[in-house]
């Protein structure tokens, strides 16, 4: 029912809106209308090609445009991988058009860029996004024998079961499209060579926020969801000892 709440699910990388389809009915059942968008270069949304085009800040005015044609004033947010960077950075900048957020392993920004410049293991664990810097290498490898090497990423990362057959076959759908990868890398690429600038904002959340986060999350230290609490007085953390990244 169009009347009832909105929530917004923001999806991560390197899924599309079906991230989120095991949580869809049940927030309908629950009296939510739910929108669960594909974000800027995946899946069925456009694909603009300039690396320049994924700051950010045109992410977040994505998200803010969406809100804008359902003509509410505020929605409850939730973003998980990189839909948690953009709801955070959304909360950031825009506070007033959101009423809560839910964020799923992912840090606050600015806890994540002090522990990759001086955590050693977690500026380890991220090599992958210094990797995904450079031009045309990446998609081309990613892309080889079909996805495999996604596809064996999200075996040996998630949780048995995690991700069916079924569902690894429409994320390599999504994948193929010309170009796509290349759009999905750019948000990376975009993150460190146009990243915002953070000092123009008040960094602190004061919205009601939960994080969740699952500590066997191979890229991310947990240690940042703690950290983050420094930005978000009025947040809940919750862990799931046995819960990956996805």
């Amino acid at each position: 029912d169009p009347k009832n709440p909105l929530v917004v699910l923001l999806h991560g990388f390197p899924e599309f809106w079906k991230g989120w389809e095991m949580q869809v009915d049940d927030l309908v059942k629950a009296g939510y209308y739910v929108m669960v968008p594909d974000q800027r270069g995946y899946n069925l949304s456009s694909k603009p090609l300039n690396m320049g085009d994924y700051r950010i800040e045109y992410l977040v005015k994505d998200i803010l445009g969406l809100i804008d044609y359902t003509k509410r004033e505020k929605v409850i947010l939730a973003g998980h991988d990189w839909g948690a960077i953009i709801a955070w950075c959304l909360a950031i900048m825009h506070p007033e058009r959101v009423q809560k957020l839910l964020i799923v392993n992912v840090p606050h920004p600015l806890s994540f860029y002090h522990f990759y410049a001086n955590d050693k293991e977690q500026y380890k664990r991220s090599t992958y996004i210094r990797n995904f810097q450079m031009p045309f290498f990446p998609q081309r490898k990613i892309a080889a024998n079909n996805f495999e090497l996604f596809c064996t990423m999200f075996k040996k990362s998630a949780n048995e079961g995690s991700f069916t057959d079924e569902t690894l076959e429409a994320y390599k759908k999504a994948w193929n499209d010309a170009g796509t990868m290349n759009c999905m890398l750019n948000w990376y690429r975009a993150l460190f060579q146009r990243a915002p600038n953070f000092k123009k904002y008040n960094c602190n959340v004061d919205l009601e926020t939960l994080i969740i986060w699952g500590k066997k999350d191979h890229a991310l230290k947990h240690e940042m969801a703690a950290d983050s609490l420094k930005y978000a007085k009025n947040a809940r953390l919750e862990y799931f000892e046995d819960a990956s990244h996805w």
